[in-house]
């Protein structure tokens, strides 16, 4: 594959994944009924707002060169877990795991040595 083609690749799913994530985030701040009652469920409802932030302020950051693997390590600890919390409640989870997809794949084709590493510390 081209480098042209890996980057427009690499920014779509970005792209993508970060919308995804910043629509979901955005009703977790604001806090309809339904989503309060989700989140009651689960456990979380005092930490809605800090969350939905959390997820904003990981998508801008991983489209900072200088922090994209922080953030990406954040944003995949935040969706795991919020992957746990929906499978143990029976919950459909295939869109969180769509927007972790997505998020490595544009990792991974826009920087590789993201997932290496390195055989002798420096």
């Amino acid at each position: 594959m081209q480098d042209k083609t890996k980057k427009i690749i690499a920014v779509a799913a970005g792209a993508v994944a970060s919308a995804i994530a910043i629509v979901k985030a955005v009703p977790i701040i604001v806090g309809p009924k339904d989503i309060v009652d989700h989140f009651t469920e689960l456990g979380f409802a005092e930490y809605m707002k800090y969350m939905g932030s959390f997820i904003i302020l990981m998508v801008i950051l991983f489209w900072i060169p200088k922090t994209h693997r922080i953030a990406l390590l954040f944003l995949t600890a935040y969706f795991g877990g919020a992957l746990s919390a929906d499978i143990s409640h029976h919950t459909p989870c295939y869109i969180i795991l769509i927007i972790l997809s997505l998020f490595w794949i544009a990792a991974y084709l826009r920087d590789k040595s993201t997932f290496v590493v390195p055989s002798e510390p420096k």
